[in-house]
């Protein structure tokens, strides 16, 4: 990571935090909201790849697990294996056309959305697997497949890419 990556990729983390906490958190469709660290994970993960992708979303996890009232580290792991997820299809995939970064964005949302719910059954965490939570995915993944074109131009300049980077996401 250069010296300036180092320097913006927390600004744009405490950036997202702040949007979402004080825009996101109140757009609600059947009680859900889309979740912006989510998105910004899959763009980290899309633009880095699979083992930084895992790095980024278990440490962005970690801090959206500091906001929410479940056992901590439900979202570092549903935040990890999305980002791990995402990191699978960096460069290649996302480059070949606009459409399918929010694809992308829209499955692994929902797959996160179910694993932190599952995960959180597994650990006794009550409530979280109900019949609302085909809402809550489908809400999440809507507002990542539209915030996903967006967060990976923030990623490319958080991480201070340079316009011909392999893995460069959206163009």
């Amino acid at each position: 990571m250069t010296p300036l990556a180092r320097v913006r990729l927390p600004l744009l983390v405490l950036a997202v935090v702040v949007a979402q906490h004080s825009l996101l958190d109140g757009w609600r469709v059947g009680g859900a909201h889309p979740d912006a660290l989510l998105v910004l994970v899959l763009a980290l993960g899309l633009s880095t790849g699979p083992r930084e992708g895992a790095a980024a979303g278990f440490a962005l996890g970690l801090v959206a697990d500091l906001f929410v009232d479940t056992q901590f580290g439900l979202s570092a792991l549903a935040y990890g294996l999305a980002g791990l997820g995402a990191g699978l299809f960096a460069g290649t995939a996302v480059r070949s056309s606009w459409w399918l970064a929010a694809v992308l964005a829209a499955f692994a949302s929902a797959w996160a959305t179910l694993v932190f719910a599952a995960a959180g059954d597994l650990v006794g965490e009550g409530g979280l697997l109900h019949h609302d939570l085909a809402v809550v995915a489908t809400v999440v993944s809507a507002g990542s497949a539209v915030l996903v074109g967006p967060a990976l131009r923030a990623a490319r300049w958080a991480l201070a890419e340079r316009q011909g980077h392999p893995a460069g996401g959206l163009r």
